[in-house]
């Protein structure tokens, strides 16, 4: 048996979720809450209200609206590659998860459970049994 470090390739993101890992990159400009708030409204069609309630929320649970911005037109959209950009935002987010103190986590945490077990056999459950080779793997571990 051999020993050594696993990562999460680009050919895992892309068999295990199914999601582009080349095209434009996913980089964004940052906004000013104002504009956040603007961008909120006009993207998710809610009030002025409740825009300013989604943005203030600090809980970490929450993706950045300035994204919404690479999402609103799904042509485009399909042009970018989210596939390359899901593992650098999970490094990211396990790399301040393993601060002290931390007691949350965020990033694409559906990722590695499923990278975890296409690689060891042994932390698996039970495959989805409507499972078929034409889907994404990770829905072989959706119940």
């Amino acid at each position: 048996m051999l020993f050594g470090e696993m990562a999460i390739t680009l050919d895992d993101v892309s068999t295990i979720l199914g999601i582009p890992v080349t095209g434009k990159s996913v980089s964004v400009d940052p906004l000013s809450f104002e504009r956040s708030k603007i961008l909120a409204e006009h993207g998710l069609g809610i009030t002025s209200q409740q825009a300013h309630e989604e943005l203030v929320d600090k809980s970490g649970m929450r993706v950045p609206v300035l994204y919404l911005r690479l999402l609103m037109n799904f042509d485009e959209a399909r042009k970018y590659a989210w596939g390359a950009a899901a593992p650098a935002h999970l490094y990211q987010q396990l790399w301040f998860a393993a601060r002290s103190g931390v007691r949350q986590i965020a990033g694409y945490l559906t990722l590695l459970e499923a990278w975890i077990y296409e690689h060891f056999p042994k932390c698996r459950p039970h495959q989805n049994r409507t499972y078929t080779e034409n889907l994404p793997r990770v829905h072989c571990w959706v119940p």
